[in-house]
C-alpha cells in the first residue's frame, strides 16, 4: 500500500493529473481563458473622434484647449486567426506554477502595416497653411498599446508598425492662428493597397 502511494505521488509530480481545460497561450500553459474569434483583425471601417485627455468625446464646434485635445483613431475590426490555438487537455502542478496569460480578440493587431498617413486641414490653419494644405508635420502619434509618442514618419518607419484597433491618438503640436474651426481629413493607406479617408467634426481650439 505504501509503495502504491509513493508511485502515485511520483506520477502526480512527473506527468500531472488530467482535468478538462481550456485554451492555452503559446507556451502551452493551461489557462482558464474564454474563447476568442481571433487574435488579429482586418479593418472594416475607420473613424477619427475629437476627445479630451480624459477620453471624453468633444462635441461639434465645442471650444477646447490645445493641451486637452487629442484625436482618437477608432477602428471597426473584423477579428480572425491565422491558425487555431492548441487546446491542452492536461493539467499539472508544473503548469500551474508557471505564469498564465490569456489572449483576447485583436491583441496582435492588424497584419497589414501602414504605408502612408496624410493629414490635410479642411480650413485655413494659418497665413501660410490654407484649406486643403497638408499639415502632417504638425502632428504626433501617441501609441498607448505598444507605447511611445512619434512623428508620423517615425511611426510608419518603426518595426512594430502593427495597427492596433484601440489606443492610437493624433496629437496636434500647435494651435491654429485663424478664427476658423479646426477640422482635418485623415488618409491612411495600408501595404495591401486599401485606403481609408475620414474627417473629424470641427472644433474650436484655444
Amino acid at each position: 500500500m505504501k509503495n502504491l502511494f509513493l508511485f502515485l505521488l511520483v506520477l502526480f509530480f512527473t506527468v500531472g493529473i488530467v482535468f478538462p481545460s481550456c485554451q492555452n497561450d503559446d507556451d502551452g500553459i493551461n489557462c482558464k481563458c474564454p474563447p476568442i474569434t481571433g487574435e488579429f483583425f482586418r479593418i472594416n471601417d475607420l473613424d477619427i473622434i475629437n476627445r479630451n485627455l480624459n477620453g471624453n468625446e468633444i462635441a461639434t464646434n465645442e471650444i477646447v484647449s490645445l493641451d486637452d485635445y487629442i484625436i482618437g483613431i477608432q477602428i471597426d475590426p473584423e477579428f480572425y486567426a491565422l491558425q487555431k490555438r492548441k487546446i491542452n487537455t492536461g493539467f499539472s502542478l508544473m503548469n500551474s506554477a508557471l505564469a498564465c496569460s490569456c489572449i483576447f480578440d485583436g491583441m496582435s493587431g492588424a497584419k497589414e502595416r501602414i504605408e502612408e498617413m496624410t493629414i490635410v486641414t479642411k480650413n485655413d490653419f494659418s497665413d501660410n497653411l490654407l484649406a486643403n494644405d497638408t499639415i502632417s508635420s504638425l502632428f504626433e502619434i501617441r501609441d498607448d498599446y505598444y507605447g511611445g509618442q512619434f512623428s508620423i514618419d517615425s511611426f510608419i518607419d518603426r518595426e512594430q508598425n502593427l495597427l492596433y484597433f484601440d489606443g492610437l491618438y493624433l496629437l496636434l503640436k500647435n494651435k491654429p492662428t485663424t478664427d476658423t474651426a479646426f477640422q482635418i481629413e485623415l488618409k491612411i493607406k495600408l501595404d495591401n493597397g486599401e485606403e481609408f479617408i475620414v474627417e473629424n467634426e470641427p472644433v474650436i481650439i484655444e
